[in-house]
């Protein structure tokens, strides 16, 4: 059988079929499009809402405060000292919103999503999520002039939780699926936190100065925990399925690895005679734990 002299004239040929040809293109953005109106159709009328949500301090010393994001990208950042609010956020969201304001001189705030009881509901809210992920956004101030228990729940998405301007009693935070970024106030009074890594990467910066003590359980994904070469720390750890590092100058005082765990206890020197101290406990999940030092530091 003798070769076909003209390859190029074969190729069109098998591109024909029926006396139409075929189109051999593929448009990504098209069907990245196609794919976002697809999912809007699942949505149903579930549409993207703006919302600001604000209460004021009014003469109140201390506050509870939650806040329970849910798809999206989440902010929390101190207020002006000179604002007299005690929160004031500004809210992309699919949905219902819960927003609770109870007492006057100890207040209790919580804002976020209110949970549906259709269960066809949640599946349409993911559906515009995903479809409108983009635009889901909440930022959220809190109040730098009056002290504050503090609870955050990250929901699905990054969240970004810098409280480095805040007076906090106590801190429980939930990362959620998601990475998390908690950067931690910088205070006089000694700060307890309880912090449940979720799924992703968690990310807690802890100011020069900061003393209490710092609780945390693992989830699935990585936990690195920033502090400054001067501070006077103690880490009681156990790794579960995952390693343990610590930055140098953070020396091991007991246990030792067995087989996949490695547990025990670490201390910087002079930590029994310093004045403001560090103490952090870490139960570790599925994902490895590391103490870095800041990159000032």
């Amino acid at each position: 059988m003798s070769e076909n002299p003209n390859p190029e004239q074969e190729t069109k040929e098998k591109r024909k079929r029926n006396g139409r040809t075929v189109e051999w293109q593929f448009d990504f953005a098209e069907v990245g499009e196609s794919f976002k109106n697809m999912l809007g159709s699942l949505a149903g009328d579930q549409e993207v809402q703006h919302d600001t949500f604000v209460e004021a301090i009014d003469g109140a010393a201390h506050a509870e405060v939650e806040i329970g994001f849910s798809i999206g990208k989440g902010f929390i950042r101190a207020l002006a000292p000179t604002s007299g609010n005690l929160l004031d956020a500004d809210v992309y969201y699919i949905g219902e919103m819960e927003f609770t304001v109870e007492g006057d001189a100890s207040k209790y705030v919580r804002l976020a999503q209110q949970t549906s009881k259709s269960p066809l509901t949640p599946i349409r809210q993911g559906f515009r999520a995903m479809a409108d992920s983009k635009k889901l956004t909440w930022q959220v101030g809190l109040t730098p002039n009056i002290p504050l228990d503090l609870s955050i729940d990250g929901g699905i998405g990054p969240v970004e939780a810098d409280l480095s301007g805040l007076t906090l009693n106590d801190l429980d935070v939930d990362s959620g699926v998601g990475t998390m970024n908690v950067t931690l106030p910088i205070q006089t009074a000694a700060l307890h936190a309880e912090i449940d890594s979720g799924v992703g990467q968690l990310t807690v910066n802890v100011p020069e100065g900061a003393h209490g003590e710092l609780d945390i359980k693992g989830g699935v994904g990585e936990v690195v925990i920033y502090v400054s070469r001067n501070t006077a720390l103690m880490l009681t750890a156990k790794s579960g399925l995952g390693s343990i590092d610590v930055a140098s100058g953070i020396h091991r005082i007991t246990g030792g690895r067995e087989f996949i765990e490695d547990s025990g206890e670490w201390r910087t020197e002079g930590y029994e005679l310093a004045g403001n101290r560090l103490r952090i406990k870490y139960d570790g999940g599925v994902g490895s734990f590391q103490i870095a030092y800041h990159e000032s530091a």
